[in-house]
């Protein structure tokens, strides 16, 4: 009958790194995995401060006394509002789908992709210009803000600060963080 061998009285570590190899493998693999995670954290967290709050689509304002003032007006306060940090703007080219009338609901939340929309009327009376305007949310077709703001002067280009401001306002006007948009330029 075959005899067991006891165990060798050898005290060295077998192979060439000895018993805290896999030790050591196991934090190096746990490091290397908490630096991908920290910096894949962070760069989905910037993406996410650069991610527009709204998307905002500016029909053209009906004008009382020239059409193509109303239209005017309205890609000046476009370009205007694509500077209103995260705020994003459908870009003028969209809009010409609809000329001389203001899109449907579905049709800015379908066709252009817009979250809210921006419309109103531009009246003159005795020198003195009134914006009517009122901001949707296109999803449950809810008024956000609407009001008149009055500004004197040969174009309404007066009223787009304070019209902005209050679009701004309505959208909750915050960054992610909490930082406040700047004035507009």
């Amino acid at each position: 009958m075959p005899t067991a061998t006891p165990p060798s009285g050898d005290p060295r570590p077998a192979g060439p790194f000895g018993r805290g190899r896999r030790l050591v493998m196991t934090l190096a693999a746990l490091a290397l995995t908490g630096v991908l995670l920290g910096w894949w954290q962070s760069r989905s967290m910037r993406r996410l401060a650069q991610a527009p709050i709204a998307t905002a689509a500016v029909a053209d304002f009906s004008c009382s006394a020239d059409a193509d003032l109303g239209a005017s007006f309205s890609r000046g306060l476009r370009r205007r509002l694509s500077r209103v940090p995260g705020l994003a703007v459908v870009p003028d080219e969209a809009m010409t789908a609809f000329p001389g009338r203001s899109p449907t609901l579905d049709d800015v939340m379908l066709g252009l992709g817009a979250s809210v929309l921006l419309e109103g009327r531009l009246e003159l009376r005795g020198g003195q210009w009134t914006v009517s305007a009122r901001l949707t949310g296109v999803a449950r077709g809810q008024t956000l803000w609407s009001g008149r703001i009055e500004c004197e002067g040969g174009t309404p280009a007066g009223c787009e600060e304070p019209l902005i401001r209050a679009v701004a306002a309505a959208l909750g006007g915050r960054r992610p963080g909490g930082k406040t948009p700047p004035a507009v330029p």
